[in-house]
């Protein structure tokens, strides 16, 4: 942009607030407007838009601003590195606590998808720093000269300190843009499944975590105590997840799911990981063995040492069930397994019964169990039947292999070796 080209746009600047009987500094305002496009890398139309709102806020005056759609493009088709405009309504928004540097994060979505945001602080005594509210759940915004990023191959859109935000009139209900689960890339998604599988959470700062899937593929899913869900999952049952986070790490997605979760009665079909796998188990892991579960009706979470449910709290009517959870490595890669009770009978030879008689009797009590398939089963050459779930398998036969299939096991393993 030429200094000649600034001032024409700073002498239009000038002449739209002296109707106003706002008297401007030419200089001053051609200075913005340089610094806008030089050092913040904004168009000329969005410049020259900032700097009216700054000055329309300084001094409490309504003006009539030239708009035009040319920045503006929908949230679907953004593209890392670009400056845009978007509007959209928030879905979601926080003010993150210890952060100063960060005014507001959350979700803005259109009809073409959503986007996660980030909003920097603002600082009131810096003349170019543009004033920004608070931006309202469920309400309209114009975020006017935001840049969008990438990270680990999520979008994501930056709202720095020059950037316009405004609130807009209602343009109505925002419904989600569904997609394949095996077509979801990192970012903010909506999909429908089905919840083929449940996991013990690993800590109770989880709320649920388990495996939903349709028809083109599976997805492991976790919902955080943090986000106060308002709806527990049942497996076999279908739903819709509205605005999850989609993150990526080896190639494989995981979704955190939101509080907007909708039950729904399509009958959904789950694309088949059915597997037979024959390798070593490298590790049995705590928490293996007998385990209490939670007696309350669709929950069946393991309960502590002291009965406790991290759900629904003490519970002393508590049932037994047997679990192995162990590192299974087939020689092309590693796998948690999840070998529930009928598995684990057929397995070790141990029936639920006589683990609790054992475990009642015995001085070691419940690590009197794990010990014993500890000893039992590790280094043990396997063959385990079930379902994939990127890097799990929940299991639903497992044998112990004869010498001679150990043998051959182990020769194949040599030859692979080799040929590598």
């Amino acid at each position: 942009m030429t200094a000649n080209q600034n001032d024409k746009n700073a002498d239009r600047i000038i002449d739209l607030f002296a109707t106003h009987n706002v008297k401007l500094k030419r200089t001053e305002v051609v200075g913005k407007l340089t610094e806008l496009m030089n050092d913040f890398g904004l168009p000329q139309q969005e410049a020259e838009r900032t700097v009216i709102q700054i000055y329309a806020r300084a001094h409490d005056v309504q003006v009539n601003v030239r708009t035009t759609d040319a920045g503006t493009k929908n949230i679907g088709d953004l593209t890392p590195g670009e400056w845009v405009t978007v509007e959209g309504k928030i879905i979601s928004a926080v003010r993150p606590a210890g952060n100063k540097s960060i005014f507001q994060m959350g979700v803005i979505a259109d009809a073409t998808g959503a986007v996660a945001f980030t909003a920097w602080a603002r600082n009131r005594n810096n003349k170019n720093d543009v004033p920004l509210e608070e931006m309202q759940v469920g309400n309209w915004y114009r975020i006017a000269n935001a840049v969008v990023d990438e990270y680990q191959g999520s979008i994501a859109l930056k709202i720095p300190r020059t950037t316009v935000v405004g609130p807009m009139s209602d343009q109505g209900t925002v419904k989600p843009v569904l997609q394949p689960i095996g077509e979801v890339k990192p970012g903010i998604v909506s999909v429908k499944g089905k919840v083929v599988r449940l996991f013990t959470p690993s800590t109770d700062k989880i709320r649920q975590t388990g495996v939903i899937g349709d028809e083109s593929g599976t997805v492991k899913f976790t919902i955080w105590e943090s986000e106060n869900p308002t709806i527990t999952l049942e497996e076999g049952n279908a739903y819709e997840f509205h605005y999850a986070r989609c993150t990526t790490y080896n190639d494989r997605n995981d979704l955190t799911l939101t509080p907007q979760i909708v039950p729904v009665t399509d009958a959904i079909a789950v694309k088949s990981n059915r597997a037979t796998l024959t390798g070593a188990i490298m590790q049995v892991r705590q928490n293996s063995g007998l385990i209490k579960r939670c007696p309350v009706e669709g929950c069946g979470k393991t309960l502590s040492r002291m009965n406790y449910c991290p759900v629904h709290e003490v519970q002393n009517n508590f049932q037994y069930d047997l679990r192995i959870r162990a590192v299974f490595d087939d020689g092309n890669e590693t796998l948690t397994l999840t070998i529930p009770k009928e598995a684990v009978e057929r397995l070790t030879g141990m029936k639920l019964d006589d683990a609790v008689n054992l475990a009642t009797t015995m001085p070691l009590g419940f690590d009197e169990i794990f010990m014993r398939f500890k000893k039992m089963l590790t280094g043990r050459y396997v063959t385990v039947s079930g379902t994939l779930y990127d890097d799990s398998m929940f299991v639903t036969d497992c044998a112990f292999l004869t010498v001679d299939q150990m043998q051959d096991q182990i020769k194949l393993t040599t030859t692979q070796e080799a040929a590598e």
